[in-house]
């Protein structure tokens, strides 16, 4: 099966002086599979079947498929078709990297992986973040993965739409970011423990068509949000959460109500809007979240100090956001910081362009005179949202 689409040149093995004697042939089929496995991708080691019969069903022995892309579609549907049609191995992971993909060609070779994979399902799609662009897609239609134990998307804002029945038995570990959610079954839903009975890692970033979040799981030790738009409400319930992040983005996060139960919660990650409601007293260890050294607005400045409060001895992990231009038409809000825990070491990260830190750091080191260990860090001005 030609995974080119024609045109693909043949693969010639050399002799050596004259001697017609295959001796690359000649190696164990798992060492020449290992041989295969070093080429560019799954199309070009499906190449190689032109050299002979001895060739035909090697490539797909390999237990996993990749396609580094730009991949179309249409050939990573043929690779894993030819899979089923040899009996080739069972597939351990598929990593495919696509370009502004229809979502019904994505959908279709997912559908046609869904039984075989039993490992990591990896699929980063490069199409354009507007809007409008990401509207022409459609939506993929997620099929259930029973067997996968890790799953990355990474698709550019077209549609999703998730599973509303089937088991995710062995997932560990769900990635999704720049996605669009649709259809009738909720993202908690999916990965509560009645779907996602192992899930024990769980990361949502720079995604939208979540207005309201409830996740409940036995099984979760770490959520990540990060940037879901429109997002209003978060409930969850994770008796084994040990690291919960959250961080909507400054000025147009809408998060009115928030209500987290995690008792082993060890550390977190916060950036925004903070009430004491939102989260049942746990035995914080760390705290890493962010604020605005110079600003026009000092409403999230309460937030902060309220989340200081809540808390007894921690490990804090400050972020310093500095203006990306001159500070002579901002305010100084380091003042407003009158309190902090018992910190037992700090690491302050500063991002800035040029601006002085000193005084905001003394000012803080001030606060906390019986820290034990001291970091400082510095990181390049890119960040649009807290880079926990």
């Amino acid at each position: 099966m030609d995974l080119h689409g024609g045109g693909g040149r043949r693969i010639k093995l050399s002799s050596t002086g004259g001697c017609e004697e295959d001796r690359l042939s000649s190696l164990p089929d798992d060492l020449l599979r290992r041989i295969l496995r070093g080429l560019p991708s799954t199309a070009d080691a499906a190449q190689t079947s032109l050299l002979s019969r001895r060739w035909v069903r090697l490539w797909v022995g390999i237990p996993e498929i990749w396609f580094p892309g730009p991949a179309i579609p249409g050939r990573v549907h043929a690779a894993l078709a030819a899979y089923a049609a040899h009996d080739g191995a069972p597939i351990h992971g598929i990593h495919v990297t696509t370009l502004t993909a229809p979502a019904e060609s994505t959908a279709a070779w997912l559908r046609l992986a869904a039984p075989r994979l039993s490992g990591e399902l990896s699929v980063v799609d490069n199409a354009p973040l507007d809007d409008d662009a990401a509207e022409t897609l459609g939506v993929i239609e997620l099929p259930c993965f029973e067997n996968a134990t890790k799953i990355e998307l990474r698709l550019g804002c077209p549609g999703i739409a998730l599973p509303d029945s089937g088991v995710f038995a062995k997932l560990e570990t769900l990635f999704l970011e720049y996605v669009r959610f649709h259809g009738p079954c909720e993202l908690g839903e999916a990965v509560s423990s009645a779907r996602c009975p192992s899930l024990r890692r769980l990361t949502v970033r720079s995604s939208q068509g979540v207005s309201s979040l409830a996740i409940s799981s036995q099984s979760l030790v770490k959520v990540s949000l990060g940037c879901l738009k429109g997002l209003q409400q978060l409930m969850a319930v994770a008796p084994m959460v040990e690291h919960f992040h959250l961080s909507p983005w400054y000025r147009k996060a809408k998060l009115s109500t928030v209500n987290i139960s995690a008792p082993r919660l060890e550390k977190l990650t916060w950036a925004g809007r903070f009430e004491p409601s939102f989260l049942q007293r746990a035995h914080l260890q760390e705290l890493c979240t962010a604020f605005k050294v110079y600003g026009r607005d000092r409403s999230l400045n309460p937030h902060y100090l309220s989340l200081f409060r809540h808390f007894e001895a921690i490990s804090l992990q400050l972020l310093l956001v500095y203006p990306a231009n001159s500070v002579n038409s901002y305010e100084y809000l380091m003042d407003d910081i009158t309190f902090l825990p018992d910190v037992k070491n700090l690491v302050l990260s500063f991002c800035s362009r040029a601006h002085a830190f000193g005084a905001s750091a003394f000012h803080l080191l001030r606060l906390c005179a019986g820290i034990r260990g001291l970091k400082l860090k510095f990181l390049r001005y890119k960040v649009k949202f807290v880079p926990f």
